[in-house]
């Protein structure tokens, strides 16, 4: 079966092509292809009838050009944009296609985008995004590291990649890899979303690249040569660098209104108090022996 332009609802879905074929107790879904100037969807899967349960499977790839368009336009939100855009997915639920709920299903799924920016209001503020990315705001890092970073703006945080590699089951998505990798900045996260409990347990790492500016300042003060020079050393150091400006968060809490943790702020504060208490502890016998 083939639609020129299939609408579902307000929704304008494009060209749709659907191929399928019966068994003994469900259907083989040989093909499902979507695809509009915006957007390319292909799966296939199957449905079928065990003790009288309807089970689902689909696998199958999603590209578009524009993801924060391809959002909008699926009244998903308006909030997230970025170019082009690009996963794999291989779910199962319980239930027949018809019936399919987000915090039901079950398997793996990847996704990647170029070239976009997480606002610092909106969807992305209510999920707790803003929140985290507030921190870092230009003027924020610029008291920290006395740099002028034009990516971490009012208006969000800019990315050139995009990455997440997710494993959905029991009601929760299990984030296995995230990474937001900026011009001069890098979040890496992992943890679980609740689908089902609508929460947070996310730990985060937050890397500004704080030796991206170094070959430019040194050419500027020693010429090229040293400015070559210390592109050599920027590299190999950079790992190294980048370990000691990291600062680590934990998100936990409903969507609705999480709490972001300070990590950092913690481990320095247990520090304090034990070297306190160990300065108590000395000071005592000297204490004793006044009296």
């Amino acid at each position: 079966m083939t639609i020129q332009r299939f609408t579902l609802g307000q929704k304008k879905i494009g060209r749709f092509v659907v191929h399928t074929h019966p068994t003994q107790n469900g259907l083989i879904v040989d093909t499902i292809d979507m695809r509009s100037d915006l957007y390319h969807l292909q799966l296939q899967g199957q449905w079928s009838r065990v003790d009288h349960a309807d089970l689902t499977h689909f696998n199958g790839h999603f590209e578009t050009k524009n993801v924060g368009q391809f959002l909008k336009d699926m009244d998903i939100t308006q909030d997230l944009r970025a170019k082009a855009g690009e996963g794999d997915f291989d779910l199962s639920w319980a239930g027949s296609p018809m019936n399919f709920q987000l915090e039901k299903i079950a398997g793996d799924a990847t996704f990647q985008a170029k070239d976009g920016v997480i606002p610092v209001s909106g969807d992305a503020a209510k999920m707790g995004l803003g929140k985290i990315l507030s921190l870092f705001s230009a003027q924020s890092i610029q008291r920290r590291l006395q740099l002028n970073f034009s990516d971490l703006s009012q208006n969000g945080y800019s990315f050139n990649t995009f990455l997440t590699q997710l494993h959905f089951e029991q009601g929760n998505a299990i984030v296995n890899k995230g990474v937001f990798d900026g011009p001069e900045a890098k979040i890496d996260f992992n943890g679980q979303v609740g689908l089902a409990l609508k929460n947070y347990h996310l730990n985060l790492v937050v890397t500004p690249y704080v030796t991206s500016t170094l070959p430019l300042i040194a050419t500027l003060a020693g010429g090229p040569i040293v400015g070559a020079a210390t592109y050599a050393i920027d590299k190999l150091a950079a790992n190294s660098i980048a370990k000691l400006t990291s600062y680590h968060y934990e998100l936990v809490g409903p969507w609705s209104q999480p709490t972001l943790i300070d990590l950092d702020a913690q481990v320095k504060q247990k520090q304090q108090e034990k070297e306190a208490r160990l300065n108590a502890i000395s000071a005592a016998p000297a204490e004793n022996i006044h009296d």
